[in-house]
């Protein structure tokens, strides 16, 4: 469904992105863990269309984007959708505005009918009723699942997440989790994550991609990638897991079975 080639990108001379490939596999969800600052949220953007790259390629569904008009961008983008770290919402809109607005700008449809996809999708997410509330009047769990209702209500067909879960309390951050993997599942969708959550990772992940200096390490399926003796991936697993549930994943001489 996504195929990045050879991807470089800089900024005032500093790489960020610097010769990275990836294949990400249609109707799967694929994981892209590394350290903060190494440029994984820079990949989804370049994925969107929103910057484009310095050198290299990306092709969504077999087409190449990075050539692409204006116009052909646009079209491109209904079928693409992502959530964002901070949600992106539009503060002086209601969240019955938000979630409709795609929409309202290219579909043709009645003010009746987006009425009631809106509400179709606000409860889909667990929000009916909100409407008319404003995002500040929204929890930052709320914020997120408003976001979510907002891809949800065009059914696109491949879904980017970056960091969906930062800053949410564990229940919270549970039922989001739940609430991507019923989208992805309704949909059909191929879903691409960044995140620095394990159990997020391990709960939704069916490939794994360990982003490193601005190359991918190494991508394998959640079996293989786990049990991988890269070194790089061993010590990222070894301190994420550390991070998150106080103890290593790897023993010295021994690798831990994480997948039931």
């Amino acid at each position: 469904m996504i195929y990045v080639h050879n991807l470089w990108k800089s900024y005032r001379s500093i790489a960020i992105l610097k010769g990275l490939t990836l294949t990400v596999p249609s109707g799967k969800t694929t994981i892209i863990l590394g350290r903060s600052g190494v440029g994984k949220s820079v990949l989804l953007r370049q994925i969107t269309a929103l910057e484009q790259p310095d050198e290299g390629y990306i092709e969504v569904d077999g087409v190449r984007t990075t050539t692409m008009t204006q116009d052909e961008l646009y079209s491109m983008r209904r079928n693409l959708g992502m959530l964002f770290q901070s949600s992106a919402l539009f503060d002086s809109m209601t969240v019955g505005e938000n979630v409709g607005f795609y929409l309202s700008q290219h579909d043709s449809v009645n003010k009746s009918e987006l009425q009631d996809l809106v509400e179709e999708a606000l409860n889909k997410v667990g929000l009916s009723g909100f409407q008319s509330k404003l995002p500040s009047e929204l929890s930052g769990g709320q914020k997120r699942r408003t976001a979510l209702a907002r891809l949800i209500i065009y059914r696109p067909k491949v879904l980017l997440y970056d960091e969906p879960t930062t800053g949410l309390d564990p229940v919270t951050a549970m039922h989001i989790n739940e609430l991507i993997e019923q989208t992805a599942h309704e949909l059909g969708a191929t879903s691409l994550i960044v995140t620095h959550d394990m159990q997020s990772a391990l709960m939704l992940g069916d490939y794994f991609a360990l982003h490193h200096e601005g190359t991918i390490a190494e991508v394998n399926n959640k079996e293989h990638f786990l049990q991988s003796e890269n070194p790089l991936i061993r010590e990222f697993l070894n301190n994420a897991f550390k991070s998150s549930r106080k103890q290593p994943l790897f023993s010295d001489t021994t690798t831990t079975n994480v997948i039931k």
